[in-house]
């Protein structure tokens, strides 16, 4: 898909600019970048909330998604920081407050999710399937993020303040919103390559690379930093590209039944 190549082009060009900048201009290009790719995310998010109309319980999804990415936003220190008032201080509680609100939103938004695809009974999303689909998603989540959410307690233990103790909230968040995922996965996965899949595989994806991003982030030894940040982007850019996939076929479906009621119309 289109969309899905745009997404690989601007995290290719995001980590070539990287690699080619010298070490003084690194740190202004990643907030930049970073900055940018979360707009586009609450963008997209937005867009998939905004066209929804208001009795739609899907927006109780993109509401909470979108609200996420803009907490996630302001979390950073430039902002944090004007938010405490220039206190150092302020700035590291209103940087892990921010933070942890932005991911305990998209729990939220997931735990919608999941409801939806549970309470409509769908084959393969409910009973045996349904409960093998969650072991399975937590296994995975586990087994991705055990070591590093552990070695991020350890640091919480041992006095590494609230900024630890965020980043294992953080964590937890990212394992439950994977988890919740599993009655969608499954759906998804009946659908094959249909359109109607395209927003549940984005997000997917996206959750996805950010529990990558986040364990390759916390373990012992730093990774590349190519690699943390083409995570970090690709996570960020998949999340807004699931809202257009949903816009997208929200007006589609509008234009087909506005085309079907009007040949019923002139067909009468």
């Amino acid at each position: 898909m289109i969309g899905l190549a745009a997404v690989a082009a601007l995290t290719a060009l995001h980590v070539v600019v990287l690699l080619a900048l010298p070490a003084a201009g690194v740190p202004g290009w990643i907030f930049a970048s970073h900055l940018a790719a979360k707009v586009l995310a609450v963008a997209g998010t937005a867009a998939a909330f905004a066209v929804l109309k208001r009795d739609d319980y899907m927006r109780r999804f993109w509401g909470p998604l979108s609200g996420s990415y803009l907490l996630l936003t302001l979390a950073v220190d430039a902002f944090s920081s004007a938010l405490a008032g220039g206190s150092a201080a302020g700035t590291v509680w209103v940087s892990a407050a921010l933070f942890l609100g932005g991911n305990l939103l998209s729990v939220t938004a997931s735990v919608v999710l999941a409801r939806t695809y549970l309470r409509a009974g769908l084959e393969g999303a409910t009973g045996r399937s349904g409960a093998g689909g969650f072991a399975i998603s937590a296994a995975v989540a586990l087994v991705i993020s055990g070591v590093s959410m552990l070695h991020e307690v350890q640091r919480a233990l041992a006095g590494g303040g609230v900024e630890a103790w965020s980043s294992v909230g953080g964590y937890a968040c990212d394992v439950l919103t994977f988890v919740l995922l599993a009655p969608v996965v499954i759906f998804a996965f009946r659908l094959g390559r249909s359109r109607l899949a395209a927003p549940w595989w984005t997000f997917t994806a996206s959750v996805l690379l950010w529990l990558l991003y986040a364990t390759t982030e916390r373990l012992p030894g730093p990774p590349p930093l190519a690699l943390s940040e083409a995570l970090r982007t690709g996570a960020t850019l998949l999340a807004g590209l699931a809202g257009w996939y949903q816009r997208a076929l929200v007006i589609e479906a509008r234009t087909r039944l506005a085309q079907v009621r009007s040949a019923a119309v002139s067909g009468a």
